[in-house]
């Protein structure tokens, strides 16, 4: 099996101006939990340098789907200037921007509702009305792939996350999406029955509309094949948790004590010399955890013997290896997993986002950091930079500091020009074509190792197509 691959995904829905509709299309907005939104604000506001509360009115307010009515968010006062009401969303829940762009921050599935934008015209007629659907999901974990064997000539492949919101289910093989497969082949959702041999391996992809993540089964054996199955690679972070799948439906005797499969899960680190045994089946046919290294709650075995590790560190990578009987105590199968313990991905796919010239961008910290409440300087360090296209070279923008507190560098970004929020984010505004190129931060773990890199590719489009007030 492959490592499984996970990608956030970000939604950049395009912005419509209608010439000053009273009521403009609802647009939807899908975001992560634990994760920032941004509600753009999408014409350019008017506010005079001369005649004091001359500038165009506007008020932010949402109803929440458990809700009856709305709530007002924010607005701007007699003299233009954004008031955030402290209600369910105070400062530093949320901001709004010199355009009168709302921000969110650290969402959560409460937050889901119809957030509604009015603005006025200088002279304080209605000018448009925007509504955003705010759907929030929560971010699925890495899937796994467990095997059912039927026969020896037919198997059921079950693909299953443990933690995530509305997940779908797609299963690929030889390229091709499977949909029914030769007979007795099926597909239901999650599920998938196949014939054995199964050629080329399988892969799921499971996905909804913050994340997709995919996992590979390279081959499938079920008794009377090889006693000893080829390792599969894991890849996983320091700090997550990890599952090693029980490829076999075990099974257990509800009449006959003691008829079960008898199993022990073992490992041998890569920096010792011996194996080490974490978990067997008792004579009860009863998961017991040996109090070593891995006691609860560091560790959990599943009613069919999958192991389950909390709270990886380096120090866990080595392999990992279970072995099983049959019910009458003879050898069934040995399954390896080499575990690696890495800090995350090195670099990760870089992500295009598109902006108006004149408008706000948002850069979003796709991981959640954190910063230690008792130790000074503890927190995952970060540094944004760009290489604009017509330099050579890159310009930092921002850093961590030893405290763990933002700072902005004083050259091309200063504030206003930009600012970064509590959990990294980049943000900049009133952007010009000068702005396109690669923006790109780097973030360390808690230790200063590197953790991962991400990439953005800014392209800044002609704002002329934007609204305009009379």
């Amino acid at each position: 099996m492959e490592p499984a691959m996970g990608l956030i995904l970000l939604f950049l829905l395009p912005s419509v101006s209608h010439g000053g509709a009273t009521e403009r299309d609802p647009q939807d907005i899908f975001a992560a939990e634990g994760a920032p939104v941004l509600f753009p604000m999408q014409e350019k506001l008017r506010v005079s340098q001369t005649q004091e509360g001359e500038c165009n009115q506007f008020t932010w307010q949402v109803k929440k789907l458990q809700h009856k009515y709305r709530q007002t968010i924010a607005r701007a006062d007699a003299l233009c200037n954004p008031v955030l009401y402290y209600g369910q969303y105070p400062p530093p829940r949320s901001s709004v921007s010199q355009n009168g762009s709302l921000w969110l921050y650290n969402l959560t599935r409460e937050d889901a509702g119809k957030y509604t934008v009015t603005a006025n015209t200088l002279w304080r007629a209605p000018w448009f009305e925007k509504s955003y659907i705010l759907h929030v999901q929560v971010p699925l974990s890495d899937p796994v792939i467990e095997v059912s064997c039927e026969s020896g000539e037919r198997a059921v492949l079950s693909c299953r996350v443990q933690t995530g919101s509305d997940p779908s289910y797609t299963w690929v093989t030889n390229g091709a999406i499977k949909r029914n497969m030769i007979p007795p082949g099926e597909v239901n959702g999650d599920r998938i029955t196949v014939p054995l041999p199964l050629p080329g391996g399988i892969s799921c992809t499971v996905r909804n509309r913050v994340t997709e993540k995919r996992v590979r089964l390279s081959a499938i054996r079920c008794p009377g094949g090889a006693t000893e199955r080829d390792p599969q690679d894991i890849f996983a972070a320091e700090g997550a948790p990890v599952l090693f799948p029980m490829q076999e439906k075990l099974r257990v005797s509800q009449t006959q004590e003691g008829e079960c499969n008898p199993f022990t899960w073992q490992v041998k680190k890569f920096q010792h010399q011996y194996r080490e045994t974490i978990a067997t089946a008792d004579a009860l046919c009863n998961p017991v955890l040996y109090y070593g290294q891995y006691p609860p709650p560091r560790s959990n075995v599943s009613d069919n013997g999958s192991l389950l590790l909390y709270n990886l560190t380096r120090e866990d990578a080595g392999k990992y290896t279970v072995t099983v009987d049959t019910h009458w105590r003879a050898p069934w199968f040995k399954k390896t997993y080499i575990l690696y313990v890495q800090g995350g991905a090195t670099e990760r796919d870089p992500q295009d986002i598109f902006g108006a010239e004149g408008a706000p961008v948002l850069f979003p910290m796709q991981e959640k950091l954190r910063v230690s409440q008792t130790q000074e300087g503890e927190c995952n360090q970060f540094t944004w930079q760009v290489k604009k296209l017509q330099h050579k070279y890159r310009q930092t923008i921002a850093r961590a500091d030893a405290l763990c507190n933002p700072v902005l560098y004083y050259g091309q970004y200063p504030p206003p020009r930009s600012s970064v929020s509590h959990n990294g984010s980049l943000w900049l505004y009133n952007l010009t074509r000068e702005d396109a190129g690669k923006y790109i931060v780097t973030v360390d773990t808690l230790s200063r190792k590197r953790w991962f890199k991400q990439i953005y590719l800014l392209h800044v489009q002609d704002g002329a197509k934007a609204g305009t007030m009379d």
